[in-house]
């Protein structure tokens, strides 16, 4: 049998997780909930480009017609090498981010 899809409404709330870490200068967001990374030179600015990559796996998924969206998760082994300082003398910092982001499907 195939895969029930339900019917993409016009419009609802995505929300995902976010790990951002802080090495030397430069930052790193993970999404935990769709296995999406990006980067910036702010907290901030590595977040809200992981938030428009979001948008555009979601945006792809609906114009698949694939709904709920699919979730793809971190591995295990990913996470640990995101936390783990690439040599001992690094200092990493972290910081996480529960985003949520209103999604309009197209009509």
């Amino acid at each position: 049998m195939g895969q029930t899809v339900e019917r993409i409404p016009k419009s609802f709330t995505l929300e995902f997780t976010v790990l951002i870490k802080q090495e030397n200068d430069d930052f790193t967001a993970l999404c935990l909930d769709y296995d999406i990374a990006s980067c910036g030179r702010t907290a901030d600015e590595a977040f809200e480009s992981l938030v428009g990559l979001v948008d555009m796996y979601v945006k792809d998924c609906l114009s698949q017609g694939e709904f709920p969206i699919p979730t793809r998760k971190v591995p295990c082994e990913v996470i640990e090498e995101f936390v783990s300082p690439p040599h001992e003398s690094l200092e990493l910092s972290f910081l996480s981010r529960r985003a949520t982001v209103p999604v309009h499907a197209r009509a």
